[in-house]
């Protein structure tokens, strides 16, 4: 009663919480059934059997254990080619 703020915090973090928490849920569920967000909103798998998903233990394992491939864009690499005529080409596109 004494500070009035310290209550508002204490509500707002309980509420933050549970929206944290159900987000952990919700991506550990994904995570279990090796699905994806927009695979799981477009109910790909209704009816159907996922082909990727391999059991529960084997999915995280393969989430969280298994070796990132390398790219195969070399970002470091320098761009070819005079960058400034993009732009002005771009730049007359709308002009008469």
């Amino acid at each position: 009663m004494k500070s009035p703020v310290s209550g508002i915090l204490i509500l707002y973090t309980f509420i933050a919480s549970w929206f944290v928490g159900g987000l952990i849920a919700f991506h550990l569920y994904l995570i279990f059934t090796n699905q994806t967000t927009y695979e799981n909103f477009r109910c790909r798998y209704d009816g159907k059997r996922n082909p990727y998903n391999v059991g529960c233990a084997r999915n995280f394992r393969e989430v969280f254990f298994s070796k990132i491939p390398t790219s195969k864009n070399n970002f470091r690499a320098k761009v070819k080619g005079d960058s400034s005529s993009i732009f002005g080409a771009s730049m007359s596109v709308g002009r008469p």
